[in-house]
Parts: structure tokens; sequence; C-alpha cells
């Protein structure tokens, strides 16, 4: 092997060591077929063995059949280096797995278990809350947050930032007057308990499940611990109104013989994998979903439901019988198109390419919501499907909604939220929930 002076710093390449040997099943220090693509597979991948062949040929600099750490160190340093030019494409796409499996970080915790953050979502978090909360004039200290550094396990410390998305799901939970904010001079470690202690339990009265999460987690900026918070609560500002309630027409989604409070009793993850078959039905589609993450990923649902949702905005993305594993730029260039299809209705996603194309289910969560909430497309066919039957469909959508509210108070909505974190089964069709009580002490 050429000798090359490696440009890693000593952090990032005993970082990359590990990576390694992460991958390194069988512990033989070199990288096999089978091993290669096991790291695409970590970064997200989805890669043939014939193309990991090609793209083993072109970094295996002994010609021994396999990628030892000198290849391995070599490949990533001149994809991370400035003004490369001089590799090759299959190079730079292995270059590329590497330095994405690489920011799935692992943290051991004093009690030994092994917790992941995945990079692409603290990025994608610390985006979206700076949407959402940038104008608060409180915040002017802590927004925006740099989402290229970990920026936000920092600006979430004092539990103002948790504080404020709280509200953004329920108005008024958490009194701000409460609040200990500063606009010179910094907290003390009491005010910033305070904080944390109103916003979690806040976060845990509006329905967020954040089990074995303590005020001094997020004082600590524990990674994983605040990416879990953080998505709870954007979670639920994207979910929390897709519901009969806010929507009386997704009664459209009811299949044959179901009762409108059959979507009383899904869940919004549920209620949103019904929604886009409805539109990928009603656009003649054979293409059924069955998730919000790798069925999403080639594009096609996207490109098929924003078409549906807005023809004139949203052309129809070109597809072939391609198998698009072969072709990740391909897959990346239709995410892409996707992104400024979603743009171009008004919205503000907060994912990339990358992470459609690695089927994220947060992230791809989230966009379909965001779609959904901006534009449902169900208003329209409601009221087509009235006039076809003669139905005053505004005086029967105000009706329904007034119904599903009923006397539901503000105590009532919280306490139902409440139950709804607790993750309880539902039993039979009568949608009771059996509480099991504890086991009376010995």
């Amino acid at each position: 092997m050429a000798d090359h002076k490696l440009a890693l710093s000593p952090e990032e390449k005993s970082q990359y060591k590990k990576l390694f040997t992460s991958v390194d099943g069988d512990g033989n220090g070199k990288l096999d077929l089978k091993e290669v693509q096991d790291l695409f597979c970590k970064a997200g991948e989805e890669i043939s063995y014939g193309r990991v062949g090609e793209i083993m040929k072109t970094i295996d600099t002994n010609n021994d059949g396999f990628v030892d750490i000198e290849d391995f160190l070599q490949c990533v340093e001149l994809q991370k280096a400035t003004g490369v030019r001089t590799m090759s494409a299959a190079a730079r796409s292995f270059g590329l797995a590497a330095q994405k499996a690489s920011h799935i970080v692992r943290q051991e915790s004093t009690m030994g278990a092994v917790h992941s953050t995945s990079e692409e979502e603290r990025e994608a978090f610390a985006g979206h809350i700076n949407l959402l909360l940038g104008a608060d004039p409180n915040l002017t200290k802590r927004l925006p947050m740099d989402t290229a550094t970990d920026a936000l396990f920092e600006c979430c410390k004092d539990g103002v930032i948790f504080a404020k998305l709280v509200n953004l799901i329920e108005p008024e939970t958490v009194d701000e007057r409460a609040l200990n904010i500063k606009e010179t001079g910094a907290l003390s470690q009491f005010q910033i308990l305070e904080n944390n202690n109103l916003a979690i339990n806040a976060a845990k009265s509006v329905g967020c499940s954040l089990v074995n999460i303590g005020a001094r987690d997020i004082m600590a900026g524990t990674p994983h611990l605040v990416l879990g918070v953080a998505w709870q609560l954007i979670r639920k500002t994207l979910l929390h109104k897709i519901s009969l309630r806010s929507h009386p027409e997704l009664d459209l989604l009811l299949e044959e013989g179901e009762a409108r409070e059959i979507l009383n009793r899904l869940p919004p993850e549920t209620i949103l994998l019904r929604w886009v078959n409805f539109h990928l039905g009603r656009a003649g589609s054979f293409r059924r979903i069955t998730n919000l993450g790798r069925d999403l990923r080639d594009s096609e649902v996207y490109s098929c439901l924003l078409h549906e949702l807005d023809h004139i905005r949203c052309p129809l993305l070109p597809f072939s019988d391609e198998d698009p594993a072969q072709s990740p730029e391909l897959l990346l260039q239709r995410a892409a198109q996707v992104l400024h299809n979603v743009k171009q209705m008004g919205l503000q996603p907060f994912v990339k390419p990358k992470d459609i194309v690695s089927g994220n289910g947060k992230l791809n969560l989230g966009m379909v919501a965001q779609i959904f909430n901006a534009n449902p497309g169900l208003t329209r066919l409601k009221a087509a499907k009235g006039q076809e039957g003669g139905e005053d469909t505004g005086a029967a959508a105000a009706a329904a909604a007034l119904e599903e509210a009923g006397s539901d108070t503000r105590e009532e909505r919280t306490f139902r939220m409440w139950i709804n974190s607790l993750n309880l089964q539902v039993q039979g069709q009568t949608g009771a929930t059996l509480l099991t009580p504890p086991p009376p002490p010995p």
C-alpha cells in the first residue's frame, strides 16, 4: 500500500477503528464481502453483493480480496480531505458510508448499557426546533441552534426549550411566569432543576412517554435522553391534531363496516398509514405501505402522494424497472426532488434526501405528518361525496366535531393523554382498557 499521511485527528481515527472492529464480525482484522455489505447496512444503505465486489476491487490496494484497516482509513481520509479529485465513484461511496456509519455514536452508560444516537436525528430535531420556536423573544440567547454541532444538548439543558414545546402542544400547560429565564447572567443549578422538573411533568401530562428520564438527565445533556425527550415533544407537536375531532373528514378512511368510533381509537401513526394508502388508491397506484420508514425510501410513494395532493406544484417523478438498490445516486436524486416538491407546497421539511433513502422511521413520520397537517386533501373529496348524496357536509362535519368533543374539559384531555402515555392495551370490541393492579406486598 502506498504511503499516505492520514489527515484524521486522533479522536476521529479512534472512532473509525471502533467502527471497523464493530463490522469485523470474525475479528480477523480484515473485512470480507459480507462485512463490507454490513457496513453499508449500518449506514442505512442496501447494496447488492455485486456492487460490494466492485467497491472492494477499487479500495483493496494489495488485491488480497479483503479490506484491511489501512485500506479503510485511507479511503475515509481521502473522502474527508478537500480538493481530492482522484477518487472513483465506488471508493467515494464507501467513504461516505463509513462516515455515515461512524455518526451512529455508541455511548456506554455507567450501568454498562450501550445507547446509540443518530447524528441525522440530532440535526433534524435541532432544525425543527429552530423553526418552531425561532421567533420566541425569550429564546434569543438559545436559538437558532447550530444543527451541525451538539448545540441541541447544551441549549436544552435548562429546560426552557422543552417547556415551550409543551405549550405548543397544549397552550398554557406550563405557566411561563414560573419558568426561570434571565436576560443576563446564568441560572443557578436549583433554577435549572426547577425548569426541568416543570418541563418533564408537563410533557407527561400531555401524553409524552418519558420513562426513567429525570431532570438531572436533561441538565447533564445526556445525548440519547435529550434526543428522546426532544422526539417525544416534536412527535406530539406534529401528531396531536391528527384526529377525527380536528379533521371530521377522516371518516373517508373508514373501511367497509367500520364505525366512526374506530378512528378515535387508532393512534395517529396508523391514521397516517391509512391516509397515505387512501391517496395511493385514488391515484391508481398499486403500491401500499405498512410503515413510515423503509416503504418510503425509493420516493415513489412520496411522489404519488404529493402529486395527488397538488397536481400543479408536485409533478410525478419518472420511475423505471431499474433496481433502486443498484443506484444509490438515483435514490438520492429522487429524494431531493421529493423535498423540492414539498417546499413548493410551502413547507419547510426537516429531513434530508439521505434520511428518506435510509428509511429513517422517525424523520419520515415527521415529514408525512407535516404534509398531512398542511394539506390532508380530504375536505374537497368529502364535499364532492356529500353533493353526490345530497348531504349538507358542512353541517354534518360540524355536528360530528361537536359530538366528538362532547363535554371534553382540559382536565379530561390531560387525563386521557396521560392514559395514552402508559401504552395500555385495548381489549375486545368495546375498546375497554384493562388495568391490572400491582401484586400485594409480601
